[in-house]
């Protein structure tokens, strides 16, 4: 995963930010913090399944 992958699930998930926070912390628009967010969870979902 891409370091920006990780600091939105991690802005998400473990700091339990809203996308509107994520948005202004990471300096994007809330809708691409929507769209990285899923994107990152597919992509994680990815890895762990090849564990």
């Amino acid at each position: 995963m891409s370091e920006m992958d990780r600091e939105v699930v991690a802005l998400r998930h473990f700091e339990e930010l809203t996308n509107q926070e994520v948005a202004m912390e990471l300096g994007i628009t809330p809708k691409a913090a929507s769209i990285r967010y899923v994107r990152a969870l597919e992509r994680l979902r990815s890895v762990l399944e090849k564990i």
